[in-house]
């Protein structure tokens, strides 16, 4: 699965899919791109069940 279409299966998300998407692409923009596809799943979890994440 490429990064770009794991980033736009985010319809049942609480916001709108494109808040989802820019936020998603605001916190993988810090975390090295061969982690992208492991982590995308944790974070729409995290964007689902706490509404949103936060990287030190």
């Amino acid at each position: 699965m490429s990064n770009t279409s794991a980033l736009t299966m985010t319809s049942c998300l609480p916001d709108t899919q494109s808040q989802t998407v820019v936020s998603l692409k605001n916190v993988l923009h810090y975390i090295p791109q061969n982690f992208h596809d492991e982590l995308i799943p944790e974070f729409l979890e995290k964007l689902k069940t706490r509404v949103g994440f936060y990287c030190a």
